[in-house]
């Protein structure tokens, strides 16, 4: 009869050893059921954010929420405003957009069909956004393009924001190219019951400066030194 041997029998600190060898293989696996955990949890957000039955209380989360960004000093401050076309499951930007062609340059993303690239075009009225890729509203292709962004803050998309002001988004990557290349303020809208503690995140995510809530105002410890993490 063969000698029984002990699991990982090998050496001092050869179960670490198989830890670290599994970690440099499955490097690629990691990144594989990283994205697959994104895409469930954004299932989860968006199917749990509000029940069918609660419209009316979504509408008054999107009124507070907005509000609260309308009344910033960032936005109050700024000339330019990019912002998002709102989608079904996504904090309303209607009245934010509204108010901003009152007084602001107001610029909105629109994808370019034969990439992954977004780029952002001024609209002087809800009139000039055409339905889109994705179903989603953007500029019509008429809407002149802008690469500069003077004096501006950036409405960041999400389903959900952790309180350090990283996201969780919709794994199209057209937000995060943005940004790498963007240095103006940036700015979350959420629901306060779609807040999380953390999320895990890489040298590429970019945290935004501020996130803005029907609750609460959330500030990024990152971009900040002020003891506070968060403002009522």
């Amino acid at each position: 009869m063969g000698e029984v041997k002990e699991p990982y029998e090998g050496g001092t600190g050869s179960l670490l050893e198989v830890v670290d060898m599994m970690c440099g293989v499955t490097e690629k696996l990691a990144d594989i059921v990283r994205k697959q955990a994104v895409l469930i949890e954004q299932e989860r957000i968006a199917g749990a954010v509000f029940p069918a039955d609660l419209s009316e209380e979504r509408k008054q989360a999107d009124v507070a929420v907005q509000q609260a960004f309308l009344d910033s000093e960032e936005y109050k401050s700024c000339t330019t405003v990019l912002a998002y076309v709102s989608s079904d499951i996504e904090v309303s930007t209607a009245e934010i957009v509204r108010k901003a062609l009152k007084s602001k340059i107001v610029l909105c993303p629109r994808c370019e069909k034969n990439g992954n690239i977004m780029y952002f075009h001024r609209i002087n009225s809800t009139y000039d956004l055409k339905e889109g890729r994705f179903g989603i509203f953007e500029p019509d292709e008429s809407c002149e393009k802008y690469c500069v962004f003077d004096n501006a803050l950036c409405i960041v998309p999400a389903l959900s924001y952790d309180k350090d002001g990283y996201r969780l988004g919709f794994g199209m990557g057209f937000y995060d190219r943005f940004l790498a290349d963007y240095n103006g303020i940036k700015l979350g809208l959420c629901y306060d019951n779609c807040m999380s503690e953390s999320f895990c995140h890489d040298g590429y995510d970019i945290s935004v400066d501020k996130v803005f809530t029907d609750k609460d105002i959330y500030l990024s410890l990152i971009h900040i030194s002020e003891p506070t993490r968060h403002l009522r």
